[in-house]
C-alpha cells in the first residue's frame, strides 16, 4: 500500500526515498489513531469535550518534545519525526483511555462489561459507520490527488503545499470543536424530538463558529507570511506558499458550512445523506473543475478545493431544507 500511494504521489527521486521512510514509520500509528477517533466521538457523544482536549493536548506536546529529541538530539530525519507521531499518539490513546475507564465508572459505579458483549447491538453503529467511511475515502481520494498533483509542479510547490495545509489543519481543528458540539446537543435534541432547541444549538453555534472563522481570516491576512517562515527556513518554498496564501485566508470562510453541517448530519445520523453528498461533490464538482482550471497551475489546484467547500455547504444545506421541510428529523406540525 505504501508503495502504491508513494507511485500515486509521483514524488520526484530527491522526496521519494524520504516519504516512504517517514511512510514506513508512521503506519505503526494506526491502533492509536482509530483507538483515539473512536474515543473523541464517545467523549463528545457523553458531552464530556474535556476528554478530547487532554488527548489531543498530550499528543501534540508530546509530538513537539519528541520531535525535536528525535530530529536535533539524535540526528534523525523524516523516520524521527513519523515515530515522534507513533509514540505521541500512543501516550496521547493511553491517557484518553484513562479518562474514558473513569467517565464509565462514574455512569454507574461499574463498567457495563456485558451490555459490551451484546454483538447484536453494534450492527446499528456498522451501519452508520459504513457511511462515514465511504466519505472519509472519498475525502483521503482527494488529499492524495492534491498532493499528488503538488508533487508534479516540482519539489517547491509540494514543500509550499504542505506548508500550506498547515493552515488547512488549523482551520479544521478550530472548526471542528463547534462541529463536535453541534454533534453532541443535535444528537441529543433529536433524540428527545425537541425541534426548539435543536435549531436553536444550530444557530447559536454557527454565530460562534462564523466569529472563528472571522478571526482566523484576520490571523492568516494579517500574520500569514510569518506563520510561513515559522514551519519552512528555504527561502523559494516561503516565496511558494506566500503566493498560494491568499486561497487559505478565505478558506475559513468557505469551510465553516460544511463543518456545521457534519455536525448536524452526524448529531442524527443521517450520514447515508453525508456520503451521497460527498459522491456528488467530489466526482461532479471537485475532480471537473480542477479539470477545467488546469491551465492554472497550482491556483487551478487551490481553486477546486475551494469550490469543494462550497458544494459540500451547498448540497448538505439542501439536504438540511428539504429534512426539515418534508419532517424526516422532526413530525411537521
Amino acid at each position: 500500500m505504501i508503495d502504491l500511494a508513494i507511485t500515486l504521489m509521483g514524488p520526484s527521486a530527491e522526496v521519494e526515498p524520504w516519504a516512504r521512510l517517514y511512510c514506513e514509520a508512521r503506519i505503526f500509528s494506526a491502533p492509536a489513531v482509530l483507538a483515539g477517533y473512536a474515543l473523541m466521538g464517545w467523549f463528545f457523544g457523553v458531552q464530556y469535550s474535556k476528554g478530547p482536549l487532554w488527548m489531543l493536548l498530550v499528543i501534540n506536546i508530546a509530538n513537539m518534545v519528541l520531535d525535536y529529541v528525535a530530529v536535533y538530539g539524535l540526528g534523525m530525519a523524516s523516520d524521527g519525526v513519523a515515530w515522534a507521531t507513533v509514540f505521541a499518539h500512543y501516550i496521547g490513546v493511553t491517557v484518553a483511555g484513562i479518562l474514558a475507564w473513569h467517565k464509565l465508572k462514574g455512569f454507574s459505579g461499574h463498567v457495563p462489561m456485558r451490555a459490551l458483549a451484546k454483538w447484536r447491538e453494534y450492527m446499528a453503529l456498522v451501519k452508520v459507520n459504513r457511511y462515514l467511511f465511504v466519505r472519509t475515502i472519498l475525502l483521503l481520494l482527494v488529499m492524495l490527488f492534491f498532493t499528488a498533483q503538488g508533487a508534479r509542479q516540482g519539489d517547491s510547490i509540494l514543500a509550499a503545499n504542505a506548508v500550506l495545509l498547515t493552515f488547512l489543519m488549523i482551520i479544521s481543528n478550530a472548526l471542528d470543536g463547534f462541529a463536535f458540539s453541534v454533534e453532541a446537543l443535535c444528537g441529543e435534541y433529536y433524540g428527545r424530538k425537541d425541534k426548539a432547541n435543536f435549531q436553536k444549538v444550530i444557530q447559536l453555534s454557527t454565530y460562534w463558529a462564523l466569529l472563528a472563522a472571522v478571526i482566523l481570516m484576520l490571523v492568516f491576512w494579517l500574520f500569514g507570511n510569518q506563520i510561513i517562515a515559522l514551519l519552512t527556513n528555504v527561502q523559494t518554498v516561503r516565496d511558494d506558499a506566500a503566493l498560494y496564501l491568499p486561497w487559505l485566508i478565505f478558506f475559513p470562510l468557505l469551510g465553516i458550512w460544511s463543518f456545521m453541517l457534519d455536525g448536524v448530519f452526524i448529531g442524527t445520523t443521517s450520514v447515508q445523506q453525508m456520503q451521497n453528498t460527498m459522491i456528488i461533490c467530489v466526482v461532479g464538482v471537485f475532480f471537473p473543475v480542477w479539470f477545467m482550471t488546469q491551465g492554472l497551475g497550482n491556483h487551478g489546484l487551490w481553486f477546486s478545493q475551494a469550490m469543494l467547500f462550497v458544494a459540500r455547504a451547498v448540497t448538505l444545506y439542501w439536504c438540511y431544507l428539504r429534512n426539515m421541510k418534508k419532517g424526516v428529523w422532526f413530525a411537521n406540525s
